[in-house]
């Protein structure tokens, strides 16, 4: 019903609960036509992963205190979190290490075909001249802390240990 007429300000809470992926796309559509035609949208969500491709501004709350508010990419800023870039190819052992410890790269996992580095922003084009200076490097992923993990900076609760049972 809230999205009937021409609404000017739509306040949702969980919209997306309960909905098929489609259905989710569709509403997505449907939000995004309204906001071209001035409608003010505010979404209040817990499934963070769902909600951070369809937004413009997040403020994140604790305990009814405002937290951060910002676009993803001035919390990204401001949360200094690393971002995770994974490159993949076939290198023999030993191939990485010295390189990567000669920049002064110490935030990596290795094995022989796949490459996690944890990185500054700052550093950022550092790492990708290195990846991309190696002809073995055959795909290069490059991700910007989640809006869950930023959810979970600002707030300062920490999330579970994975248990690996």
């Amino acid at each position: 019903q809230a999205l009937l007429g021409h609404p000017r300000l739509l306040l949702l809470d969980e919209p997306t609960v309960g909905l098929d992926p489609i259905a989710v796309r569709d509403f997505f559509l449907t939000l995004e036509e309204l906001r071209r035609r001035g409608t003010t949208v505010i979404i209040s969500s817990h499934v963070l992963p769902g909600i951070e491709q369809h937004i413009e501004r997040v403020a994140i709350l604790r305990n009814g205190s405002l937290q951060a508010l910002g676009t993803l990419k001035e919390l990204r800023r401001q949360a200094r979190l690393p971002l995770r870039i994974r490159a993949s190819g076939n290198w023999p052992k030993g191939f990485w290490e010295s390189r990567l410890n000669g920049q002064g790269i110490t935030g990596y996992q290795l094995n022989c075909t796949r490459l996690e580095i944890d990185s500054s922003l700052e550093r950022k084009l550092d790492v990708m001249r290195l990846l991309l200076s190696e002809k073995s490097v055959q795909d290069i992923d490059v991700q910007p802390p989640s809006l869950e993990s930023l959810y979970v900076h600002f707030t300062g609760i920490e999330q579970p240990e994975s248990d690996n049972a």
